[in-house]
């Protein structure tokens, strides 16, 4: 790393930064740095788009970890359900990782809704 910045290679010296893990040493203390986002405009709530967890920190460990705890949400909510005159929603399960063709084939489906839309519902 010091033979890049001193070569002066800082978008190389970026983009290997950015590889690592949301747990490494360093991303710990960017995101915790108070000084680093007092000038930075953030986003307003809800303007961010939910893109899930990140691809490359999603392993099997982390897949089994939450279907279990998804399938564990259903048995709570199903318990409840059952025992209670109180109807409540369903959980929603952990958001799983987007990869380009999940975002195309949503993007695909969105498409298509407007279309029947527009076939159903013109000028609304």
């Amino acid at each position: 790393m010091a033979a890049l910045i001193h070569a002066r290679r800082f978008r190389h010296t970026l983009d290997l930064i950015d590889q690592l893990p949301k747990t490494s040493r360093l991303k710990v203390a960017i995101v915790n740095d108070d000084e680093l986002f007092e000038d930075i405009p953030l986003p307003e709530e809800g303007e961010l788009e939910d893109t899930g967890p990140d691809l490359a920190e999603w392993d099997m460990t982390v897949e089994m970890l939450a279907s279990v705890y998804d399938a564990l949400n259903t048995l709570i909510a199903v318990t409840i359900q059952v025992n209670s005159e109180k109807k409540r929603p369903f959980p929603k399960p952990l958001p799983r990782p987007q990869t380009a063709i999940d975002r195309a084939r949503e993007r695909r489906r969105k498409a298509a809704q407007e279309e029947i839309l527009s076939i159903f519902a013109p000028g609304r």
